[in-house]
């Protein structure tokens, strides 16, 4: 049975991010996440083509820096080569995982020691704490106790784990999270679109061109390319079976380029909970109480600022609050 001060359910970068400073600070952590490994949004898939082994990025296609504070921590992870620079766009540099999308949340989630394919099924508030159960293999299990949890997985799911009678409940009911299809595409020749296009048009929200970035394994003839589908164009084919979006999304990236498409080899990923819209009620990029918490990407209410950095953002801004917290307990004692 695990006892813990803090179990933060989600590794996620927010979570990580979370765990590893409160780690920082002497905390007793436990993070927990029901994946089989890390990655979430910076996620990466191998699939074989032709007796080829393909390797592309699955979530975050690459990201940038807006503010100085993930910059810095950008530019140490980059020292310790978990990323690297791809390019320049809009006066931004767009940085990638190194030697895959996943090694920054793999080395972080080393770092805090994450327990993975633990499927958190109900928490429950007692006298001094909580207790945590998990899915077992017949039976929901008692999994832990804790002081206190953060959840920093998806809005839906923290909001399905947050027990009814608590505040927090229905803060939560005014987010909206939205789904995305992402396919890939293998071609036999290249086509001529920018290595990386942002919005090309109403259906298509972003494309990397995989082998143009750095520090990948291309040891392949094949030229392989990554569309993330619009939110709008996703939300309408929810519940698309994989075969007919591939077929759409090919249709939608054929019409950016003059050369046919040579597909090889294809794949494609719905992510359910995908882009949310920034909780305005969230003025600090967390939402805390005594002894439950809230950390995510769709708590950071600049416009600006999305995706991995929001993410990032929030974990680190969660757990500065809470340090400052226990720092004001201190001098009260």
């Amino acid at each position: 049975m695990i006892s813990t001060d803090v179990l933060v359910i989600g590794a996620g970068l927010a979570g990580l991010t979370l765990a590893q400073q409160l780690k920082c600070q002497g905390r007793d952590v436990v993070c927990v996440d029901k994946a089989r490994g890390s990655g979430g949004r910076l996620s990466s898939k191998r699939i074989d083509i032709n007796d080829y082994a393909v390797s592309f990025d699955l979530g975050a296609l690459s990201f940038s820096a807006q503010s100085p504070s993930f910059q810095q921590a950008v530019n140490d992870w980059c020292e310790q080569g978990h990323l690297i620079k791809w390019l320049e766009h809009d006066d931004h540099a767009q940085y990638i995982g190194s030697p895959r999308s996943s090694s920054l949340t793999r080395s972080l989630a080393d770092e805090v020691g994450v327990h993975f394919s633990v499927r958190i099924s109900a928490i429950v508030k007692i006298e001094n704490g909580w207790q945590i159960f998990c899915e077992g293999n017949e039976k929901e299990v008692l999994y832990a106790y804790a002081n206190e949890i953060v959840l920093a997985c998806p809005a839906p799911q923290a909001y399905e784990l947050i027990p009814s009678e608590h505040k927090l409940k229905t803060q939560l009911e005014g987010v909206s999270i939205f789904p995305q299809w992402v396919a890939t595409f293998a071609l036999a020749k290249p086509i001529s679109i920018n290595d990386f296009c942002l919005n090309p048009n109403e259906n298509i929200a972003k494309i990397s061109y995989e082998n143009s970035k750095p520090a990948r394994n291309n040891d392949h003839n094949l030229h392989v390319y990554c569309v993330q589908a619009s939110v709008l164009w996703s939300q309408a084919r929810l519940d698309y079976s994989k075969d007919k979006v591939i077929y759409e999304l090919a249709d939608e990236l054929s019409k950016l380029c003059t050369e046919p498409l040579l597909i090889k080899g294809d794949y494609a990923h719905r992510w359910l909970y995908s882009n949310g819209t920034n909780y305005s009620d969230s003025q600090a990029g967390f939402i805390a109480t005594d002894d439950l918490s809230l950390c995510g990407d769709y708590l950071m209410t600049n416009d600006l600022i999305d995706g991995v950095e929001a993410a990032y953002l929030s974990g680190q801004a969660l757990a500065k609050h809470k340090s400052q917290l226990r720092s004001l307990l201190t001098v009260g004692d």
